[in-house]
């Protein structure tokens, strides 16, 4: 009995979680960890244009310091990225994605010292990507 419990009471917490993950792109954006705080959207929301694909990239204040923390937080948002790319070039497999012509377009600081980075590709940049993988 206590198993069937331990079952209902963790389905019903994962549907609560599910509705915490849907963001309303109208509502205002803030830090994770200070939702008091106003970020800049890009933090929040994807914003694509038809001159560039981007991600943005997240890692935590560290006692390697702020460098340290802003190197980790553009190698997540290469890996979102190089992800995304992979996922754009029609089902080709890529064994590796190059990233040349990406660059650092925004860096912000929140106020617990986490370092969030928007990285952005020029789109033409993707048809060289999945032809230099064929």
């Amino acid at each position: 009995m206590k198993i069937y419990l331990l079952i209902a009471l963790s389905v019903i917490n994962l549907q609560g979680c599910d509705n915490e993950l849907d963001q309303d792109s109208s509502a205002p954006c803030s830090y994770p960890g200070s939702p008091e705080t106003a970020a800049p959207d890009w933090i929040c929301y994807q914003q694509n244009t038809a001159q560039l694909i981007t991600e943005t990239g997240m890692a935590e204040a560290s006692s390697a310091g702020i460098s340290f923390s802003k190197n980790m937080a553009i190698a997540d948002a290469r890996i979102k990225l190089s992800k995304r790319l992979q996922a754009q070039c029609k089902g080709n497999q890529l064994s590796e994605v190059s990233l040349e012509g990406s660059r650092v377009l925004n860096r912000q600081r929140s106020p617990t010292g986490a370092q969030f980075v928007q990285l952005g590709i020029n789109p033409s940049k993707l048809n060289l990507i999945c032809r230099e993988q064929q």
